[in-house]
């Protein structure tokens, strides 16, 4: 799950410690505007195309769940998204 943050003065994604990823996209949450931007935006810092993202479901929520039709693993994603993968150490 992602957490979209509509409006924002920058596009950017952050990753919390709890997992969590939320992308910030400047376009407004109107007519899809946010949605297609936040796909671009995967798109682009994964070097995918477009094609292979969707919204599958939260389209009209701020938590929306995306599916990659690609083979590529979770912490791939995260490694092209530049956001840190951590694990447990005990």
């Amino acid at each position: 799950m992602i957490h979209v943050i509509p409006r924002a003065p920058k596009r950017r994604i952050i990753s919390h410690g709890n997992g969590q990823i939320k992308v910030y996209v400047t376009s407004p949450p109107e007519s899809g505007a946010a949605n297609r931007e936040v796909i671009r935006l995967l798109a682009t810092l994964l070097d995918m195309p477009r094609t292979t993202i969707t919204i599958a479901s939260g389209a009209s929520s701020r938590m929306k769940r995306i599916i990659i039709d690609a083979n590529i693993t979770y912490e791939e994603v995260l490694q092209r998204l530049g956001l840190a993968v951590q694990h447990a150490l005990f």
